[in-house]
């Protein structure tokens, strides 16, 4: 698993969300970036991360289908 990429309100923080990308998209699309925003808006810290086959993608890896949820289990 990649480092977490926070997303922190300036005032304190409500609560903190943990989000991990979807299948597609990195931790840093723009709907996640977003989101993101709209949730620290409310006063909630984010979050995010993404498992090693997307960040695999990053470097200019192939682009195949994420691993079974049991092989995602220990990341």
């Amino acid at each position: 698993m990649s480092t977490f990429l926070w997303t922190r309100p300036e005032t304190d923080t409500s609560a903190t969300l943990l989000l991990a990308h979807g299948a597609g998209a990195p931790m840093d699309s723009t709907f996640m970036n977003k989101l993101a925003e709209a949730l620290v808006a409310e006063g909630i810290a984010v979050a995010r991360f993404e498992f090693a086959y997307m960040a695999g993608r990053r470097t200019g890896g192939p682009k195949k289908p994420p691993p079974r949820a049991d092989k995602l289990i220990a990341e």
